[in-house]
């Protein structure tokens, strides 16, 4: 699965672990309404402690929150958010990573992460998930010149999460522009994000699962792309990727549900970057892009 977030924001120094949390809940609209479950379970090895500090699952996607400190003369650790992370459910079924994103904390060498996870495999009854989540090791460089970097681990957490539901609207409708189709195939609706699925053909030589799609929605005073009055800064707005069927998935974090009557989804662009060759002779990955517009309307009530 290849992920693409509309904002990523990592590194960023200067709060304490729990306000570090927050505050990376608030770098994806809609994140810190949740009703994220808390968790609180900790675990020390090799001098490196990694806590699993809270988390949310509905059926289009889990969210994990954690922290991991290391020890005086490391740097901090990107485990998790690197997307060396797993997440399965009791009978062994895995979640793809979508995403992961960090901010460091003022107590001494600890980062706050945020990992988000495919959860569209879930039956649409599921109301609850027995999970469990696991660091295959945490890595930190060492501070010092020619010192051994650090290796600790495997970290593994198992926990108890409710399920929110979703609404699926079945949309099936297909548009062409600059000779190419696209067809919206449906559209999930739920209280984390709501997912756009298409179809489209690749093209320029480059893969299918490197493709994405560039959309908005819009309706009656709203438009996708307004970020929350009074915020500055860097926000996740959503993500693109493609899943295990081959479908196109664009998301839109924040809560859609009370947003009825006619949509309007408009297809900017298509996409691609290629990851499975070298680059070309600048330097860069082989890239293409087809401008559109491919527009849809869908009628919520």
């Amino acid at each position: 699965m290849v992920a693409a977030a509309a904002a990523l924001v990592i590194g960023v120094v200067g709060y304490a672990v729990a306000p570090a949390i927050q505050q990376l809940l608030a770098t994806e609209r809609g994140v810190t309404t949740l009703p994220m479950q808390d968790i609180a379970q900790s675990q020390t090895s090799n001098g490196v402690t990694v806590k699993l500090d809270r988390a949310y699952a509905d059926v289009n996607r889990i969210i994990v929150a954690y922290t991991i400190q290391v020890p005086a003369g490391f740097d901090n650790s990107t485990s998790g958010i690197d997307g060396k992370i797993t997440l399965n459910d009791a009978q062994g079924s895995t979640f793809p990573v979508i995403e992961g994103q960090g901010v460091n904390g003022d107590t001494p060498r600890t980062i706050a992460g945020l990992v988000s996870f495919d959860a569209e495999s879930l039956a649409p009854e599921t109301s609850r998930l027995d999970l469990r989540l696991k660091f295959p090791d945490v890595r930190a460089k060492a501070l010092q010149q020619g010192a051994s970097d650090l290796t600790a681990g495997a970290f593994v957490f198992n926990f108890i999460l409710p399920v929110g539901p979703g609404r699926t609207v079945t949309v099936n409708k297909s548009a062409i522009a600059n000779g190419v189709s696209v067809t919206l195939d449906r559209m999930v609706v739920t209280q984390s994000e709501t997912r756009m699925y298409m179809t489209f053909p690749a093209s320029a030589g480059i893969g299918d699962s490197d493709w994405y799609a560039d959309v908005h929605v819009s309706g009656a005073g709203w438009d996708s792309r307004h970020l929350p009055a009074g915020f500055s800064g860097e926000m996740t707005l959503g993500s693109m990727f493609t899943n295990r069927s081959g479908e196109h998935i664009t998301t839109f974090s924040g809560d859609y549900r009370s947003r009825h009557g006619e949509w309007t989804i408009t297809v900017d662009a298509l996409s691609a970057v290629d990851t499975k060759a070298p680059s070309n002779g600048s330097g860069q990955p082989k890239q293409a892009r087809v401008a559109g517009p491919w527009t849809f309307t869908v009628s919520l009530p």
